[in-house]
C-alpha cells in the first residue's frame, strides 16, 4: 500500500498528470478557437446554399409566366417548388406589399427589400434578418443581386403587379449552420 502511495504522490506522477492536464487545455482552447474562426464562414456557406437555389425558383417563375398560368396556378408552381427546395418562397410588389407567400403566413403584410450594398454584388445576394418592422419574426430574407422585377402578373383583381422573388428561411437554420464544424473537431 506505501508503495502505491509513494508512486501516486510522487513528483514524476505530477509532472504527468499536469502536462495531461496542459494537453488537454490547450486542444480546448485551439478546437473553441478554430470554431469561432469557422463559424461566420458557416453561416455564409448556409446563406449561399440558399441563394444557389434562386436560379431554379426565377426559372420555373418565368416558365410558369409565360406559359400564362393563372394566378393560382402560378402560386402552385412557386409552393411545390419552396416545399422541394426546403424554402420560402416571398413574391414582393414594387410598393413592399407580399403578393405571396409560400406559406400563406404574411400574405398582404409589409416586406421592405433594401437595396443591395457593394459587398452584397461581390457576393451575389443580399440578406437581412427580420427586425420589429418585419411581418414575421426568426426569418432570414434572401434576394439575388441580379435579380430583377418581374414585369407583373395578372392578379384577381386585373391589375398587373410587378415584383420580385424573395427567398425566406428560418434563422435558427442560418444559426446553426456553424453546429456542423463541431464534429470535425
Amino acid at each position: 500500500m506505501s508503495g502505491l502511495r509513494s508512486f501516486l504522490f510522487s513528483f514524476q506522477t505530477k509532472l504527468v498528470l499536469s502536462m495531461t492536464g496542459v494537453i488537454v487545455i490547450a486542444i480546448l482552447i485551439s478546437g473553441a478557437v478554430f470554431v469561432a474562426r469557422d463559424r461566420h464562414n458557416s453561416k455564409e456557406r448556409a446563406l449561399e446554399r440558399v441563394a444557389a437555389i434562386s436560379p431554379v425558383v426565377y426559372e420555373e417563375a418565368i416558365g410558369a409566366i409565360r406559359r400564362q398560368d393563372s394566378e393560382d396556378d402560378f402560386y402552385q408552381t412557386l409552393d411545390a417548388i419552396a416545399r422541394q427546395r426546403d424554402v420560402r418562397i416571398l413574391l414582393v410588389t414594387s410598393d413592399a406589399n407580399v403578393l405571396h407567400d409560400s406559406e400563406g403566413k404574411i400574405d398582404g403584410a409589409q416586406l421592405s427589400v433594401p437595396e443591395p450594398g457593394p459587398r452584397d454584388y461581390a457576393r451575389g445576394f443580399t440578406s437581412w434578418g427580420s427586425d420589429d418592422e418585419s411581418p414575421e419574426g426568426g426569418l432570414v430574407f434572401l434576394v439575388t443581386s441580379s435579380s430583377r422585377s418581374f414585369e407583373g402578373i395578372r392578379i384577381s383583381q386585373g391589375d398587373v403587379q410587378p415584383f420580385r422573388i424573395v427567398l425566406a428561411v428560418r434563422s435558427d437554420t442560418i444559426a446553426d449552420a456553424w453546429r456542423s464544424v463541431l464534429p470535425s473537431l
